[in-house]
């Protein structure tokens, strides 16, 4: 007897249902669920952040290796025989005079010399394929002559999705972020 008791008493206690257990369950999968789609959101922003501010960088250097250029070239000027008729250009470190006379290569790609001796890659960023590693950016430089100064514009793209990387027609409008693209026109005078 005082064992069906015992029995009858522990029957009687609550605990938890499996209904209520599964609840639970569903809860705590939602919210992991949550946490890790943000996660995941926030890696990818920040990936895109760091691709614009390379791409921000590699724009302005590709204005500042034509304005150094042109400092140094004296004959580089508004009323020079440049192809400065909004002809695309590749710049990088090895551009002489001679590249600014001829139809820009098509290979707009941008790609990192690799480091002698090391398991990493890095270095300058170069048009040459030659013991390099390509990059997803693309960069070029467009130059127009005007009255007694130069205009170039630098177009740096990182969208492979867009045929070479750039808005169709090279139209700056479209050359925005959310499209994978950013561009930058400097104006440099003629200076005696």
């Amino acid at each position: 007897m005082k064992v069906e008791k015992k029995i009858q008493k522990v029957r009687n206690e609550r605990g938890f249902s499996l209904i209520e257990v599964l609840i639970t369950l569903a809860i705590l999968s939602l919210s992991l669920a949550t946490i890790t789609a943000l996660m995941v959101s926030n890696i990818q922003a920040t990936s895109e952040a760091k691709n614009q501010i390379i791409a921000m960088g590699l724009a302005q250097e590709g204005v500042e290796l034509v304005r150094n250029f042109k400092d140094r070239e004296k004959t580089f000027r508004s009323t020079s025989p440049v192809r400065a008729d909004g002809s695309d250009y590749s710049v990088d470190t090895t551009t002489t005079f001679a590249d600014f006379l001829d139809d820009a290569i098509s290979d707009k790609r941008l790609y990192l010399k690799e480091l002698p001796g090391l398991n990493t890659v890095g270095g300058f960023y170069t048009h040459s394929s030659s013991g390099t590693v390509p990059t997803r950016f693309y960069r070029k430089m467009a130059i127009l002559n005007g009255s007694g100064q130069v205009t170039v514009g630098a177009i740096v793209s990182w969208n492979p999705a867009a045929g070479v990387g750039f808005p169709e027609g090279n139209d700056l409008n479209k050359c925005t972020v959310a499209n994978k693209c950013i561009s930058i026109i400097s104006v440099m005078p003629d200076v005696e």
